[in-house]
């Protein structure tokens, strides 16, 4: 079995996008980060 780090990443990064929007004051919008979708809508 092996087992590999990039999906971590990939997580890791579209998190720290939609902290950063919401830092922004971006209210609505998604994160496509390779198939990680976050959405964020308020």
């Amino acid at each position: 079995m092996r087992m590999g780090f990039g999906g971590i990443g990939k997580r890791y990064a579209a998190k720290m996008t939609k902290n950063i929007k919401q830092q922004l004051s971006i209210t609505n919008g998604i994160v496509n980060a390779s198939g990680d979708l976050h959405h964020q809508k308020c």
